[in-house]
């Protein structure tokens, strides 16, 4: 949790932020974010933000899931600014209340605020409940719930006071986050699951509250996917292999065989050919910032020692060398980046530019993907169940013709298609033309292997096709 005081002029040390700490949530107070900007532009890949931004560009909050979970935004129709979601756990549900309090003495706003979250306590009274964010009271004292001075009303401040008594919250932050003041709070009715919540480095005049938890959180499986690393692959070998398959399945099989069983037979030999190709997994559970090198991680733990020390003797001057440290790094941040994208654009560079492409892409749009859906029989959050409940309601609408009585057809006007023939050469010239950088199928058959191996899979997939047109069918994986 973070205050950023402009998030977009500091989007390099929160991506850098994130990537260090490789959160499961995140909460931003003071976004100074607005309806056009889309959350791309800002928030790295794998999470869902949602966000409350404030007409005038100040002000504003937001948090962040990663899409392992099941997060649902909780409907606030008031112009408070907070945003609240539920996220499911294995046993229960988690409710996030990320909030911003303005620095100023409208009475009327705080009230609003505790009447928002009071209603979104009552509304889920079984679960786990976080609330977090910037409240701006720096004359509460937290640990024994007292005003300590008058820089706002007392009214005001024991809204927030008898909110949390009433309702058993447990305020955690006990540090300053900004000066000598606790300004940023994380308060929650269950303290035993939480296993610490300290105070690190900031991008803003605020320090982050970092919290680690207990809980255990409703995830979708990561799936791990196997990179293959072409660039180290001898394919002479893969060559000798599937030349020696080629032999037997033109011996063993005729354009006479079923074509399932021919494809079949294609796919294990594409299967037993990329066994010999040198492969890692790989899980997208970290997302990773290309622009962050040696030197900025040295810095951060740098300004990571440099914020313990200054806590530690609370010298003025190990603070100031601390400030000097954190601007630093956020001008590193900046130079790194802006480095990585001249990179990218540079036409005397012989850059990937797909890599440029994609980046382009990814900032222009935003990819929440299909939220979780809902029927009569309770709701769905993995691919597969929200597929099945989008095909079972568009199958509905269909019409089901009656096929007993279907109309005879006169011959065709049209004269009849010549034979088709299909040659070796020509699939051998088709498969040297594939582009290797595509990704494959569902079939797992990869363009870098057909293209390698063309002269080799030609013979084959000549059969397979002869097959095709003779029996008048296709394998059943081309209907998929």
């Amino acid at each position: 949790m973070t205050n950023c005081q402009s998030v977009k002029s500091k989007k390099d040390s929160f991506t850098h932020l994130l990537s260090t700490t490789n959160p499961d949530f995140f909460i931003g107070t003071e976004s100074w974010l607005t309806e056009d900007i889309n959350n791309n532009e800002i928030f790295p890949p794998g999470y869902s933000v949602h966000r409350k931004d404030r007409s005038d560009g100040y002000g504003g909050v937001f948090f962040g899931c990663r899409n392992a979970y099941s997060c649902t935004r909780i409907d606030i129709s008031n112009s408070s600014e907070i945003v609240s979601c539920k996220i499911d756990l294995e046993e229960g549900n988690l409710i996030v209340i990320a909030v911003y309090r303005p620095p100023n003495n409208n009475l009327l706003y705080a009230e609003t605020l505790c009447e928002t979250i009071e209603r979104v306590v009552l509304d889920h009274p079984n679960s786990v409940i976080w609330i977090a964010g910037d409240l701006n009271l720096p004359n509460v004292s937290w640990n024994n719930w007292s005003v300590n001075d008058n820089n706002y009303p007392l009214a005001l401040c024991n809204l927030f006071i008898d909110l949390f008594i009433t309702h058993g919250f447990c305020q955690l932050v006990d540090s300053p986050t900004r000066n000598n003041n606790i300004l940023d709070i994380f308060a929650t009715n269950r303290p035993s699951f939480t296993a610490e919540c300290k105070v690190i480095p900031g991008i803003s005049d605020h320090e982050t509250v970092h919290v680690e938890t207990q809980l255990n959180i409703a995830a979708t499986p990561v799936s791990t996917r196997r990179i293959f690393l072409w660039n180290q692959t001898d394919f002479h070998q893969v060559n000798h292999i599937m030349m020696q398959h080629c032999s037997e399945f033109l011996t063993n099989y005729s354009s006479d065989t079923p074509v399932e069983v021919l494809w079949s037979a294609f796919k294990s030999i594409c299967s037993e050919c990329l066994d010999l190709i040198p492969s890692t997994l790989s899980s997208k559970n970290h997302f990773k910032v290309p622009w962050i090198n040696t030197y900025i991680k040295r810095l951060s733990n740098r300004k990571k020692r440099a914020y313990n020390k200054a806590r530690s003797t609370g010298s003025p001057s190990d603070w100031s060398a601390y400030r000097s440290l954190k601007k630093l790094s956020q001008k590193e941040c900046r130079k790194a980046h802006n480095r990585y994208l001249q990179h990218l654009t540079n036409p005397d560079h012989d850059t990937n530019h797909k890599r440029l492409w994609s980046y382009i892409k990814s900032k222009r749009q935003d990819n929440f993907g299909i939220p979780p859906l809902k029927d009569s029989n309770g709701t769905y959050t993995s691919n597969e169940s929200k597929a099945n409940v989008l095909n079972n309601y568009f199958s509905t609408v269909f019409t089901k013709e009656n096929s007993d009585n279907l109309p005879t057809l006169d011959s065709s006007p049209y004269p009849s298609i010549d034979p088709l023939t299909i040659t070796t050469n020509g699939i051998a010239s088709l498969l040297c033309g594939l582009d290797m950088h595509k990704a494959c199928g569902p079939d797992r058959i990869y363009p870098r292997l057909l293209k390698e191996t063309a002269h080799n899979v030609a013979p084959m997939l000549t059969m397979l096709y002869q097959a095709s047109l003779k029996q008048h069918k296709v394998p059943l994986d081309w209907k998929k």
